[in-house]
Formats: structure tokens, C-alpha cells, sequence
């Protein structure tokens, strides 16, 4: 059977998903209340918009946007890919309240839902009344085997600096908040720097909005627990700044 330069590269993004487990989460439909994670800070910055350069294998665009102390927030990505002689672009959005996660395949126009299954089990563990008084994006990687081993400056931020050194990647967290990210774990090869850091911007609820046609994808279909989670994404918001990707 023949792939597609894009079916091989998806494939192949499932090992990475490992590593980078606060981008992304696991194939299965489950949630928490709402309730659990009131008063949980992902990030230790209420809220912004980060914009990033990626360079190497593969290349693009990212940018981050969250409020909401990181428990509301929303990735688009661009990523160039080339095997070969064959290059593709690959577009893509990923929204995330609490453990909850959509992600849209903005080619296809499609939709899957998934839940952070670190992050789910982690309200269940004995230790979540302590881990709610910390940053918890820097937790979640210490406890995937990430050590800190000194600081980096980004941006004229000053980062800690997380190496998980058995999966060959390397994490700049300011306030939980990634502004580098080093991946040398085959088929990935490539940095992704922060370029510009708005700490006051609000996030604009349009970004919250599925694309027209949208179709359901692999794992679940489009149907009220999509729904319901945007309607969540809506209350308690108020106006936004312009919409910026």
C-alpha cells in the first residue's frame, strides 16, 4: 500500500506526541469537571499570545494563544514538510480547555476530540492538592523524566531549562510557558523559538470557532461533546483582540 507524504508524516508525529505531552493528548473521549480544575494554573502568566519560529526538520510557524492561566488555550501551526523532493504544508489548530482537547486538521477540514490522559489522571492522584499551587506545565514534564538543568534567556526572558534526555528534547519553560523547544529524535529535527511575547493581549473568541464544513474525523465524530466544549470555551469572556495567524 502506497502513503501519502502527509499519512507518513502524521504516523510518524505519534512518538512525538509522547514527548510533548502538554501539546498533546491521548485518543480518548473522557473528562473531568469543570469544577476539578478551579484555581488550576497551567502557566504562571495569566494570559498572552506567543509567536514562534521553526527551523530544521520540520520548518513553519507557531503561534500560542491562551488565557485563563494556560487551562484555555488554543496552538496554530504551520509546518513544512519535504521527503525528498516532495514538499507538503501542513495546517493546523489545536484548542484545549482543561483536560479537553479538539484538534483540526485545517487541509481536510477535519475535527477529532480528545483528553489529556496525563493530566485527567492527575487529579486523581493523592498529590493533586499540592500540585494545584504549582506551575503545572512544569510539573507534567519533571514527571515525565525532565531534568532542569539551568536557565536560557529568550527573548530577555529568563527560562528554565528542562532536558529529557532519553527522547533527545529540550524545554525552555518562563512561567511554565515554553519559548524554546529542541527536538533531536528521529524522524524530528528541529528548534521552535519564541519571536515575539504579548503578556496583556487577549485571546479573540473567533479562533474558538470551528471552520465552516467542518467533517468529524478518526477517532470521534462531531457531535454535542464538541459542541459543548466550545460553548464552555465562550462563557465568562470577554472581548477580544483581533485574531492573528
Amino acid at each position: 500500500m502506497q502513503f501519502s507524504l502527509k499519512t507518513k508524516y502524521i504516523v510518524r508525529s505519534v512518538t512525538l506526541m509522547a514527548v510533548l505531552m502538554f501539546l498533546f493528548g491521548c485518543w480518548k473521549n473522557n473528562k473531568n469537571s469543570a469544577d476539578v480544575y478551579r484555581g488550576i494554573k497551567k502557566y504562571g502568566i495569566e494570559r498572552g499570545i506567543i509567536k514562534y519560529a521553526v527551523t530544521g526538520k520540520p520548518w513553519g510557524k507557531e503561534v500560542l494563544y491562551f488565557d485563563r492561566w494556560g487551562m484555555r488555550e488554543v496552538r496554530n501551526s504551520v509546518r513544512h514538510v519535504k521527503i525528498g523532493s516532495i514538499e507538503s504544508v501542513l495546517h493546523h489548530r489545536e484548542i484545549r480547555i482543561n483536560d479537553q482537547i479538539i484538534n483540526i486538521n485545517l487541509d481536510a477540514n477535519t475535527v477529532m476530540q480528545s483528553y489529556d490522559e496525563i493530566l485527567h489522571k492527575l487529579t486523581k492522584s493523592e498529590h493533586w492538592q499540592e500540585f494545584k499551587k504549582r506551575e503545572l506545565s512544569t510539573e507534567l514534564i519533571k514527571a515525565f523524566g525532565a531534568k532542569q538543568e539551568g536557565e536560557k534567556t529568550v527573548l530577555g526572558k529568563t527560562c528554565k531549562l528542562l532536558n529529557l534526555n532519553k527522547l533527545l528534547t529540550r524545554f525552555c519553560l518562563w512561567h511554565g510557558v515554553p519559548l524554546y523547544i529542541s527536538v533531536q529524535f528521529w524522524p524530528f529535527s528541529y528548534e521552535m523559538t519564541a519571536t515575539s511575547i504579548d503578556d496583556k493581549a487577549l485571546i479573540d473568541e473567533k479562533i474558538f470557532q470551528l471552520p465552516k464544513n467542518v467533517k468529524s474525523g478518526q477517532a470521534f465524530s462531531l457531535d454535542t461533546r464538541v459542541k459543548s466544549l466550545l460553548e464552555l470555551a465562550k462563557t465568562e469572556s470577554p472581548k477580544r483582540s483581533k485574531l492573528d495567524f
